[in-house]
């Protein structure tokens, strides 16, 4: 096998750092500009989740303060979904399948930890942004009346690819 060198050809941004998400909508703490490049792809990250369903979805706008913003979905051709699991193997989501807002790649549930969520994003919009939706609790713990949502450790991260300009500068 020949091995490549790609630092040079892609650039990692962390779109949400690391955290504890308490289940509550959160925008995502970073807009990142994808000028320059001709390829994305979202990457979220799980750690361990006890008892609810996480959704995310990537927001994209022409505007760098995100005024006018999308979300992007297949329904508009804007995601492809690409699930993986922590160890590299491929999850039970065949690469390629086309994501809808309803069966979104960025969707983890109760038994989703560890798990990474990938989708690549193949939109018009210069500008991108990773949003947690929602966490809600399952639904039989909903109907005992369990409507707590257990906090979890989420990243997330957007890869750029295909750059115009080579060597690409890491900040």
């Amino acid at each position: 096998m020949t091995v490549f060198d790609r630092q040079d050809d892609q650039k990692l941004m962390v779109a949400i750092p690391i955290q504890s998400l308490s289940g509550a909508a959160h925008t995502g703490d970073n807009i990142i500009d994808t000028a320059g490049y001709k390829a994305a792809v979202i990457y979220i990250v799980a750690g361990t989740l006890a008892d609810s369903t996480w959704t995310f979805q990537v927001e994209a706008s022409d505007n760098s303060n995100m005024s006018s913003s999308v979300v992007a979905s297949t329904t508009n051709g804007d995601l492809i979904e690409h699930n993986i699991t922590m160890d590299g193997t491929q999850s039970t989501s065949a690469p390629g399948t086309v994501a809808t807002i309803t069966d979104t790649p960025l969707t983890f549930a109760s038994t989703a930890s560890n798990k990474v969520r990938r989708a690549a994003y193949v939109g018009p919009h210069r500008y991108l942004r990773v949003d947690l939706v929602s966490g809600q609790a399952r639904e039989e713990d909903t109907k005992k009346g369990g409507l707590t949502v257990t906090a979890a450790y989420f990243g997330a991260f957007i890869e750029l690819l295909e750059p115009d300009v080579k060597p690409v500068v890491q900040d």
